[in-house]
């Protein structure tokens, strides 16, 4: 197979995908090692993941910048190089789990329940190519350090980063026995799901629906995290120069390849004009970072498909009387870029304000009431997170509290994106399952097993539990 570098468009990277054979005796080998690597305990499993961060240090520059032709942007790549604060948040997360109550009474005199943990055995992570390296282990480091052995497929899209991550498991053998990574298209994917014990999914909603039938089809659990069409309300009460400024920023962060990126906005019709002005400025002071990848906000799509899309979500706008009031075009340096677009004019007959974008656009529409901007907001298939901008935080959180979103952020766009230890729930068809976040991103990876042993001196217990039984007999 081969790999486009989306900041030249070249073709220039090539790798050999795992075929359905390597694949078995991988997970073959994960299994047969998956026991000892769980009888390590946390303890033990927290230490071997920080040598792995030890030897990602070590390896950075060479991560960094596969991870900088594999996107084409460097900042951000930069930032997804650096894991060690990843595995110590999940480290932290874990040892306070494992803190908790396991042995409890029950409703039954002398009868005494333990809580055990039993890890899945194997998991399977399929991941996209918006954050090759970060949704790599957002998912796969809590799974193993709760037990689990890993085996990782990144997207075809974005493969450079594995031949990096591969090197620095060398260095980490004990981890190595239990995380292996492999290289494939959505063919690879679907016989993934036929070998592991659980699956997580990160991707659109289309081949969510499709994993999600796979997994049921073999009865095991998967987490899917699928695609946001993220809103932001802009109420009476706010300033509409702070809130333009976030929203450009909500808007073009990752340039708008990320699925809680603002793809919409509401504004109060007072703000309107106010709001369109400022965030008009702001939307004309981003730049492209062509030719220097080091400087400029707005790095190139990265799949390049997702260009034509952002350009038909456009081209609809207009025709049906949207108007451009920055950008609008699709830049070709080799690789293909878009300007923050802010259109105005737009209404919910347009596939801008309804189908993900995955593209720095900035569709803003007027509302005349709260119940108005609600009921937009709400009118979506997807329901991620969201954003409101009020004057005070007690009216900006009522709203907030009406947004069909697992995360709302109050005045201030993406803090859902910032703060990773708390529980969110996708709603409607932007995800299904276990959530990835806080508690519940460890606990998803274990079952609950609970060993009731009897501890009275005599079989007193046994009639006034017979009868319990046999009631009405």
């Amino acid at each position: 197979m081969k790999a486009r570098n989306p900041y030249t468009g070249e073709f220039d990277y090539e790798f050999t995908p795992t075929s359905p054979s390597e694949l078995e005796a991988i997970c073959g080998r994960l299994r047969e090692a998956q026991p000892c690597w769980e009888k390590a305990g946390i303890a033990g499993r927290a230490e071997t993941l920080r040598e792995f961060g030890s030897a990602v240090a070590r390896h950075r520059d060479a991560l960094i910048e596969s991870l900088v032709q594999d996107t084409g942007r460097y900042g951000i790549s930069v930032r997804e190089a650096n894991l060690e604060p990843v595995i110590e948040r999940e480290i932290a997360a874990a040892l306070k789990f494992a803190r908790e109550e396991t042995v409890r009474e029950t409703e039954l005199p002398d009868v005494i329940n333990k809580r055990q943990l039993a890890s899945y055995a194997l998991v399977g992570n399929i991941t996209p190519w918006n954050f090759p390296c970060s949704m790599a282990f957002l998912d796969t480091i809590p799974a193993l350090i709760a037990g689990c052995a890993v085996v990782v497929k990144p997207s075809e899209v974005t493969p450079r980063f594995i031949d990096v991550v591969e090197r620095i498991l060398r260095d980490v053998p004990e981890l190595a026995n239990a995380l292996a990574f492999v290289r494939g298209d959505g063919a690879l994917g679907a016989e993934l799901i036929s070998q592991v014990d659980y699956v997580c999914f990160t991707g659109s909603v289309a081949t969510g629906r499709k994993v999600y039938r796979a997994a049921a089809e073999r009865f095991i659990p998967a987490s899917l995290e699928l695609g946001g069409k993220d809103p932001l309300v802009v109420l009476q009460g706010a300033d509409p120069v702070k809130a333009a400024a976030s929203a450009v920023v909500g808007s073009c962060i990752a340039s708008g390849q990320i699925c809680t990126a603002l793809e919409r906005i509401y504004v109060a019709e007072d703000l309107y004009d106010e709001f369109v002005e400022a965030a008009v400025s702001c939307a004309r002071r981003v730049e492209i970072n062509y030719p220097d990848i080091r400087k400029g906000f707005i790095g190139p799509f990265i799949l390049e498909g997702q260009a034509g899309t952002v350009k038909r979500h456009i081209e609809d706008a207009v025709s049906k009387g949207a108007e451009a009031q920055t950008g609008g075009e699709i830049l070709d340096h080799g690789g293909k870029w878009c300007l923050p677009t802010v259109l105005t004019n737009v209404d919910h007959s347009m596939r801008v304000m309804l189908e993900e974008s995955f593209g720095p656009l900035l569709p803003i529409m007027p509302f005349a009431s709260i119940e108005e901007a609600v009921r937009l907001a709400n009118d979506s298939e997807y329901g991620l997170t969201a954003s409101v901008f009020a004057g005070d935080s007690g009216e900006g959180e009522e709203v907030a509290r009406a947004l069909d979103a697992g995360g709302v952020s109050v005045n201030r766009a993406g803090i859902t994106l910032m703060v990773r230890g708390i529980e969110q729930d996708a709603f409607k068809a932007s995800g299904m399952g276990k959530n990835r976040m806080g508690r519940e991103g460890i606990r998803r990876f274990a079952r609950s097993k609970a060993i009731m042993t009897y501890a009275g001196e005599d079989d007193e217990i046994a009639p006034g539990l017979a009868a319990q039984v046999f009631t009405g007999c």
